[in-house]
């Protein structure tokens, strides 16, 4: 800040530095990429060893979902276009930093994946942080039925097609929200339809592609 006209100093006065702003001063969450300040986190699932880390596993005509190659691997076999299958982690959280590191193999198009918070005890609702192929993203709830908050739009910050890496990540703090691509904070909003602390984990939905699957490297939190 410019000193004011009344304030100048005089013969008196001890002379100090005029303080700057510098690097060693903390960013605020919605401008910078989240890993580059907070630190260590409050949990984290790397999958090693064929540890779950606490997601939910299985395999129907539908979808497969279990732990290969130190990932939570999630399959799609296209038996019904358009389903959505979710694996949620046992654990609550309410105010968090949560993001996932996600290999996309086979994918095109519309072909659906992303990450699932604030997910209630029944574990069949929660926020949906949807990400394609193609490079378009949305944001809905699901109790029963979808509600859409922010419709599918496309950003540059999403590597789009198969055998790509993305880094999904969702700040919450009470009915706040910001969207984090690849450590790029794409959209704020603000909701109320899931006040409370809920599960998290991951969704996947195929449209285009026999086979679509995504692998979950890691997961970790920030409380």
């Amino acid at each position: 800040p410019e000193p004011s006209a009344t304030t100048e100093p005089t013969a008196t006065m001890t002379e100090t530095p005029t303080l700057e702003p510098t690097a060693t001063m903390t960013p605020t969450p919605e401008n910078e990429d989240p890993l580059s300040w907070l630190g260590n986190a409050s949990w984290t699932g790397d999958f090693s060893g064929g540890d779950d880390e606490g997601f939910y596993t299985g395999d129907d005509e539908q979808t497969t979902i279990e732990v290969a190659n130190d990932a939570l691997t999630m399959t799609h076999h296209l038996t019904t276009v358009g389903w959505h299958t979710w694996s949620l982690n046992y654990r609550t959280i309410k105010n968090f930093y949560y993001e996932a590191d996600v290999n996309i193999k086979q994918c095109s198009g519309v072909d659906e994946y992303g990450l699932v918070f604030r997910g209630p005890g029944d574990y069949s609702s929660g926020y949906f942080f949807s990400v394609r192929c193609n490079g378009e993203y949305s944001l809905r709830t699901y109790d029963g039925e979808y509600e859409t908050i922010l419709y599918w739009q496309y950003s540059d910050a999403i590597n789009t097609g198969s055998d790509q890496y993305n880094r999904l990540g969702v700040w919450a703090e009470d009915n706040t929200f910001r969207l984090y691509i690849n450590g790029k904070m794409i959209k704020q909003f603000t909701d109320e339809t899931f006040p409370d602390s809920g599960h998290f984990g991951f969704l996947i939905a195929g449209y285009e592609t026999p086979g679509f699957q995504v692998e979950i490297d890691r997961v970790r939190y920030w409380q």
